[in-house]
């Protein structure tokens, strides 16, 4: 019985281990052209880029056919305007990006606006968002198309020598690029992304650079002089017929390139599993042409990441097989050529010149001077009376239009040709109704933004070590030049991808938000107004926001450490009649008088509320402190000053002052009378006279109502 082979992925011997790559890729081939996916994939992408399903075709011209050129070729691309309209449907909604950080305090909140940046920076570099857009266009015509990240560590500026070897080292650099099916090999095995262990890919790279970066003298040399035919490694195994495929793909993707400038170089990414705990990054061109192998230092990427995001309209059923409707416009589009075929044809032949020559003997013949047809018979032909255009062949394309449309869950106001007369409310429902039938590719998309987004932060995070500069944009949108490593963003966990309202894409849908907001108070001077309506971004008003929360956290932090309030010199605090701090040259909380007390004293007094902090004597007396003295700040604001630093009025800054009520201490209240003078005696107290008598009108005197003031004479 034959010794069992070792796992494939464990092969020590780079030219067996080079052979099952490559057989796993032949394999990956058969499975593409047993399912029909190698063919519609071709197809597809030829008829979306104008040279019709078969390739031969050409929507930028018309093309004579048949024995004489008496058939007039006309495409139409039927095919692009289904897939533009959708694409707008699926990924016309640009995601929001957010950092999360691992905790809430100042450093962190500081670290993930610097993550924010740098991933605006790499995706600028890298073209990110197109190279995303081209991904998900790519997919709904090829029925899948991957999005690859590498680092690089030869890539990027030099910054030091190896101590130990004399080489430059380099800062490395992301790399990301697309890969289309037929280039890339995913794990047979996995059910669902996540379950993915490996991934066989190949990419073209710049010879001449490749090798200069090589330190090995041979490998370098094999590089720059291997055999310019490497289609050898990639169609080994594979049938002539598909070999002839996968050339024509590359062709038609302009991938077609000349060997003397450009290298294909195969990279196998396999996470540590248990039947190859440390995992494995193999690059190689040729079976003796291996570029590195990580066998001995273990996987250099996170254990989860593979790097490589596979985006699909669609899955077959629960397997991993991609799908897409673009598939079924491709009998749509033949359809449709041959209708416009007919079309041209009758146009051309209907429209031409045609002559008699008569003969007395021999057959009907027919030939061609330029434009025009000369008809040699013995007989003179009779004329017939036909319509240019069959008015069937008109309805028929029509129809096929229509059905192209309702394969791809579109409808006319969709494509730009609603109904006359019809109310914007209805076009507003059928927009919505074909953004829900693109619902489930919209996810997809959706979650590539995401994959995309932490995998360019995981790598910056674990390969960044060195000491970069990043051109990022700082305050007021300013570009500035910063300093970083993976470091200063450490804290940050990942970011969340969210979709964005898509009436913030368009100019109008800016404007009513901006008016909207206007209304509510937020967006109160002219700049503000105009910023956002022209990039729909809250930045410039937040921004001050973000500075006043990134502050309170910061002093939380120290109090939280039990660092309050500098100290206070007592003598000058005496005679001020407020406390006088010192500055000791130490760490201490510094409570201004402008600091958004709003925000800092219920921040500071949960610090002495925790029930973990309170057996903690000084942890609580600062968190108090810091309250009180921000509360007293507070209290001394006048109102003008609450406004011009953003912090609400408390009631006592709102309410009237006692002058303007005409009560200032110490005098009546105005329009009072005045009291008669006393020239020092104090008044009698004087009782109200009793009332009259009903009946006589005479009115009693104080003795007789028993009003009479104690010790009074009487009558």
């Amino acid at each position: 019985m034959p010794a069992p082979l070792p796992y494939w992925a464990s092969e020590t011997d780079s030219t067996k281990l080079i052979a099952r790559c490559l057989e796993r890729h032949a394999w990956h081939i058969k499975a593409l052209t047993e399912q029909g996916r190698m063919r519609r994939m071709a197809s597809m992408l030829s008829a979306y880029y104008g040279r019709g399903t078969d390739g031969w075709r050409d929507t930028s011209r018309l093309l004579d056919a048949g024995e004489q050129g008496e058939v007039i070729e006309w495409s139409i691309n039927t095919v692009k305007p289904i897939i533009q309209n959708s694409l707008s449907l699926i990924a016309g909604q640009k995601a929001a990006v957010k950092p999360v950080a691992r905790n809430g305090d100042s450093k962190a909140q500081a670290q993930t606006r610097l993550a924010m940046q740098l991933n605006e920076v790499y995706e600028r570099q890298s073209h990110g968002e197109e190279l995303l857009l081209q991904t998900i266009l790519s997919g709904i015509l090829a029925s899948s198309w991957s999005y690859g990240q590498s680092w690089m560590p030869k890539d990027g500026a030099e910054w030091g020598i190896d101590p130990d070897t004399n080489a430059i080292q380099y800062e490395g650099d992301l790399a990301e690029f697309g890969l289309p099916p037929w280039r890339t090999v995913y794990d047979f095995a996995a059910q669902e992304e996540s379950q993915r262990r490996w991934v066989l890919f190949r990419r073209p790279v710049a010879r001449f650079d490749l090798a200069a970066r090589i330190s090995d003298p041979v490998i370098a040399d094999k590089v720059r002089f291997t055999s310019g035919d490497s289609s050898k490694t990639y169609v080994g195994g594979t049938s002539g017929n598909t070999a002839e495929d996968l050339r024509d793909l590359d062709g038609l993707m302009g991938e077609a390139l000349p060997d003397e400038d450009v290298v294909w170089v195969w990279e196998l990414r396999h996470r540590p599993t248990p039947a190859l705990p440390a995992g494995r990054v193999v690059r190689f061109i040729e079976p003796d042409v291996v570029l590195f192998d990580s066998a001995e230092v273990g996987y250099p990427y996170d254990e989860r990441e593979l790097h490589v995001y596979e985006y699909a309209p669609e899955r077959v059923g629960t397997s991993m097989v991609g799908h897409t409707y673009g598939f079924d416009l491709l009998g749509i589009q033949e359809f449709v050529d041959m209708c416009t075929a007919s079309m041209a044809s009758t146009v051309n032949s209907m429209g031409a010149p045609k002559l008699w020559q008569p003969r007395n003997e021999g057959g009907p013949e027919v030939q061609r001077l330029g434009s025009a047809s000369i008809l040699t018979t013995n007989v003179k032909p009779e004329w017939l009376e036909v319509p240019l255009l069959s008015p069937e062949v008109l309805t028929a394309l029509e129809w096929a239009m229509s059905q192209a449309r309702q394969a791809a869950s579109l409808n006319d106001t969709v494509m730009g040709q609603p109904d006359k007369g019809m109310p914007a409310s209805a076009q507003a429902l059928q927009r919505a109704q074909a953004q829900q039938y693109h619902q489930g590719a919209q996810a997809w998309a959706l979650n590539l933004k995401r994959r995309t987004v932490n995998g360019r932060l995981k790598l910056m995070k674990r390969f960044a070590k060195a000491p970069r500069i990043a051109e990022i944009a700082g305050p007021s949108n300013k570009y500035e030049l910063r300093e970083w490593t993976s470091d200063s963003i450490e804290a940050v966990e990942r970011f969340d991808v969210e979709p964005v309202n898509p009436m913030s894409q368009s100019f109008e849908g800016r404007q009513a938000i901006a008016e909207q907001l206007h209304t509510m108070g937020l967006l109160k001077d002219g700049e503000d107004f105009l910023a956002f309506l022209e990039t729909g971004s809250l930045e410039r008003i937040t921004n001050s926001k973000k500075s006043n929360l990134e502050l309170v956290e910061a002093n939380k932090a120290l109090l939280l450490k039990g660092v309050g309030l500098p100290p206070v010199d007592q003598a000058q605090s005496m005679a001020a009649g407020m406390p006088v701090f010192v500055d000791d040259g130490q760490e201490h909380v510094r409570i201004l008088k402008s600091d958004p007390h709003h925000l800092a004293i219920p921040l500071y007094l949960s610090v002495a509320n925790s029930p973990a902090s309170r057996d903690e004597l000084k942890l609580v007396q600062a968190a108090v402190d810091a309250a009180t003295e921000s509360a007293r700040l507070w209290q001394s604001l006048t109102l003008d000053e609450c406004v011009m630093y953003g912090i609400p009025p408390l009631p006592m800054h709102t309410a009237p002052p006692p002058e303007a009520m005409g009560m200032a201490p110490g005098k009546p209240p105005a329009g009072a009378p005045k009291p008669p003078p006393t020239d020092g005696v104090e008044p009698a107290s004087k009782l109200p006279a009793p009332p009259r008598d009903p009946l006589t009108g005479d009115q009693p005197p104080p003795s007789d109502t028993g009003l009479q003031p104690a010790g009074a004479p009487t009558a």
